[in-house]
């Protein structure tokens, strides 16, 4: 079976986890199927604004940056 960034949603997010006592700041970890690392990047940055507007809880946090690792789908590791 493969996959792609339809499969996810219009907007490529799977899923997200949060590490409320990473050190030096909590972490929130985004999953995304982008066709770019720019792409998944700017899509979880986006994912992150709406859920803070969504979730007055996460208001306090603020994001500070948005990093995606690239993981190759299909690579032969």
């Amino acid at each position: 079976m493969t996959s792609s960034a339809a499969d996810a949603g219009a907007d490529g997010f799977e899923l997200a986890v949060a590490h409320p006592a990473a050190q030096p700041h909590p972490v929130v970890g985004v999953y995304m199927r982008a066709p770019s690392l720019e792409a998944a990047e700017e899509g979880a940055a986006a994912v992150w604004r709406a859920a803070a507007a969504t979730h007055p809880q996460l208001r306090p946090w603020g994001l500070l940056r948005a990093e995606i690792p690239l993981f190759l789908p299909y690579a032969d590791w």
